[in-house]
């Protein structure tokens, strides 16, 4: 884990906690990774009920996603998704 943190504060990174809806993706270049970390949509987690002080998690968000994640052209971005509660896929 120290060689991790380590590698991180040599690396130029750019962490951002921010809906995808809201972000600006046309900032970007080539050399960025997009990281989602988005809700499970299979799970029902308090977290993705939208009374935590998190936005409801629904197919309508994660169309709007993986839309978004389409039109990145080209942009490198790893999405770990559930697919039953045995089995994630990772892209």
């Amino acid at each position: 884990m120290i060689n991790f943190v380590k590698t991180l504060q040599e690396k130029d990174i750019v962490c951002s906690n921010v809906d995808f809806m809201e972000k600006k993706f046309s900032v970007l270049e080539a050399k960025d990774l997009v990281y989602c970390d988005s809700l499970y949509l299979i799970t029902t987690g308090s977290y993705n009920d939208g009374k935590r002080g998190f936005k409801d998690w629904m197919e309508v968000e994660e169309i709007q996603l993986l839309r978004l994640l389409d039109r990145l052209n080209g942009l490198k971005f790893p999405i770990i998704q559930y697919i039953s509660t045995l089995q994630y896929l990772s892209f």
